[in-house]
């Protein structure tokens, strides 16, 4: 059952000297002013332990809390797509919530991507995405990317990456200090956000709140939207042991406004579909979580058990085939592990075990009230093992990597109206190879080589048609991931991180919605294993000081996402544009205040399940300012988005008329310009 009811080039390579030749030229500089501060450089999502961002065999970008409040983001998302350069989209389910495509895997991105909080994955057994606009942001320590593979350290459906959200729970942060802030903001569409912070420390014990509420009518008619966010957290230190808890909650509302076609589109982009209006499609999730961890050193291992519940209540109507259909979905997951980290000191350096075990159950009840669709019940289970080993050879400047994982996965869907029951058992590895070599303070370069995959969610393997109609399984999706890549660092000044990347993959999961035609007349659409795929590239990083008072940013991914062999030979990955580059830069007028500049370039690509390649949706600019002005506690600032009001969508995908059996292109109009005023006291 595909979760679509809420639907109905620029030659960049040659812009590189320019972007890289002023960061160069400072680059002998080792006297940086005394304002110039050094980039973090300790991170953990790589290797699940906290280490120097320059040994790791691997791409990661780190985004820091400075850096969010510098730049005036409200949400995680935003982080990602302005200042972690992540491609995002506008949500179908509507709200602020953004959908990230770090590798363009289109309507699968979020099947294709882990996302952690605090190194627990959040997943859902089905096709329904993990939403992150109701966290509060002020609970953020730190988000750390990690681009390419991560399946043997966090499972099944990382071929394109991990997304790691550090937040006060689990932050290790030494300069933690009591303190807190209260904000308040109010913009374009009677969009008004208040979100609020405390947090005390005092001898080992760590406290925190967070919560969040923003109400909006939306850019688009029928698009109002409320989210809610709440997190409380408490750590204690103690010479023998560090434990952690913490309970959030978020509440997201949201009208739908859905597609429209070209012709609508190009007449008025904030008009929403009729059907949309009529039968008032909308979204209400209602999400808790509670989590636990604990990790003390005992016969020379550093122990760590982490362990959550999570309860996620969706109420929604949808349309399909021009007919209200009121979705209810009532669900939860429980998360626990356990891990160990040896280190030993051996005669040519030193060398570090990471090794453990994870368990989820997830399940959900899901009806239809008022339909013929019936109810069914969803279960799925997984248990994983893995290893990671990374041996230092210190008078070689050399770190060797090698990891392992095994996951079985079981998920089964029992209609209770037919009692019929469908079941699915796989077991899957995956295995890494690494290597990275410093060739100076300044200067280190690395290969690596690994192998992901993915199950098919619930919403998949239960309707992969054979052409008479018969139920068959997905295979599970495979990739064999390989990179290069060098990171330079610019004394105190900055960084600049490149990798090429390749990735060959087998029975990639996709949704083809024409497949032909049933026995009715309708277009039958279905969930299929796609032929082998291969998307290669590079991604390029940039963070430069110029002066004590001037911050240029830029990240540039050009990438070629083409089907290898099958009936689409040659053709390109719909939804995988080929040029994503944006630029960022910041300059401090004086010691109060600040003024920010962004723009992003996202290249023109092909619609969602165009396998044909004969639909393509344009490329489109997006430029953003920001101000930021400081006096004593208050921060006062303003932001404008899509500044000069460019009309785009980011997002499109093939559809058809059930009445006529038209097919078009359905579009999502992205936000046109948008102001953004705030005020923060700081305590």
């Amino acid at each position: 059952m595909s979760n679509r009811l809420f639907s109905c080039g620029a030659p960049v390579l040659a812009a590189l000297p320019a972007l890289l030749c002023p960061p160069f030229a400072g680059a002998q500089s080792k006297d940086p002013s005394n304002d110039i501060q050094l980039l973090p450089q300790v991170v953990v999502t790589a290797n699940r332990y906290e280490q120097d961002l320059k040994s790791i065999p691997g791409h990661v970008t780190v985004i820091t809390r400075e850096q969010m409040e510098s730049a005036n983001v409200s949400t995680v998302n935003e982080a990602l797509t302005r200042l972690g350069g992540i491609a995002t989209r506008t949500s179908l389910t509507g709200g602020n919530e953004l959908t990230m495509d770090p590798m363009g895997f289109g309507d699968t991105a979020g099947s294709n991507t882990v996302i952690l909080i605090d190194g627990m994955p959040l997943r859902e057994g089905d096709m329904t995405e993990i939403r992150l606009s109701g966290l509060p942001v002020e609970s953020v320590e730190r988000i750390e990317i990690q681009r390419s593979s991560g399946s043997v350290l966090y499972g099944g459906g990382a071929t394109a990456g991990v997304v790691n959200i550090i937040t006060r729970a689990s932050g290790n942060d030494p300069r933690a200090a009591t303190s807190g802030s209260v904000y308040a903001g109010v913009g374009s569409f009677a969009t008004t956000e208040l979100r609020a912070n405390a947090r005390y420390v005092k001898d080992g014990l760590d406290l925190s709140l967070a919560a969040t509420e923003r109400d909006s009518d939306g850019f688009r008619r029928h698009s109002a939207n409320n989210d809610r966010g709440l997190l409380l957290t408490a750590k204690y230190a103690a010479s023998f042991a560090r434990f952690g808890v913490s309970f959030s909650s978020e509440e997201n509302f949201a009208q739908t406004p859905g597609s429209l076609t070209l012709q609508e589109f190009r007449a008025d982009r904030r008009m929403a579909q009729a059907s949309s209006i009529a039968n008032n499609t909308r979204s209400d999730i209602d999400f808790s979580r509670l989590s636990a961890f604990a990790e003390t050193e005992l016969a020379g291992v550093r122990w760590r058990v982490d362990a959550s519940t999570r309860q996620r209540d969706m109420d929604a109507v949808a349309v399909m085939g021009g007919y209200p259909v009121p979705l209810q979905y009532r669900g939860g997951d429980q998360f626990v592990s356990l891990n160990g980290q040896r280190v030993d000191e051996l005669a040519i350096g030193r060398n570090r075990l990471v090794f453990g075990v994870e368990h989820s159950d997830w399940s959900q009840d899901r009806r239809y009230p008022g339909s013929t669709l019936g109810s069914y019940q969803l279960d799925f289970t997984s248990t994983s093992y893995f290893v990671k080993d990374d041996l230092d050879i210190t008078h070689l400047g050399v770190r060797v990597t090698a990891g392992y994982r095994s996951e079985h996965n079981e998920r089964s869907q029992l209609s209770m109206k037919f009692g019929d029951q469908i079941d699915n058992r796989y077991t899957r590895s995956a295995w890494e190879l690494g290597v990275s070599k410093e060739l100076d303070v300044d200067n280190s370069v690395y290969a690596r080589i690994a192998t992901s995959y993915r199950f098919a969610n619930i919403d998949e393997f239960t309707t992969s048609y054979t052409p008479d109609y018969m139920v068959m399984p997905l295979r599970p999706q495979t990739s064999t991931d390989q990179e290069v890549g060098w990171k330079h660092l610019f004394g105190l000044r900055g960084r600049f991180d490149v990798r090429a990347y390749r990735s060959e993959l087998e029975n990639e999961i996709a949704y083809n919605n024409y497949v032909g035609f049933d026995s009715w007349g309708y277009v039958q659409g279905s969930n299929v294993n796609l032929a082998p795929t291969r998307r290669q590239g590079i991604d390029l990083d940039l963070s430069y000081q110029l002066t004590s008072q001037w911050l240029l940013a830029a990240s540039l991914s050009v990438r070629d996402a083409r089907f290898r062999s099958g009936e689409f030979e040659g053709k390109r990955v719909p939804m995988s544009a080929r040029e994503i580059m944006s630029l960022r830069t910041e300059y401090a007028l004086d010691e109060k205040q600040k003024l920010g500049a962004m723009a992003r370039w996202t290249s023109g690509q092909f619609v969602a399940m165009d396998f044909n390649n004969e639909n393509r949706m344009p490329g489109y600019a997006v430029a953003d300012l920001y101000y930021l002005y400081k006096a004593g506690k208050f921060d006062l600032s303003m932001k404008a988005l899509n500044i000069f009001d460019k009309s785009y969508y980011s997002y499109a995908t093939r559809s058809w008329d059930p009445a006529s059996s038209y097919q078009y292109t359905a579009v999502f109009p992205d936000t046109g310009r948008s102001l953004w005023f705030s005020a923060r006291y700081r305590f």
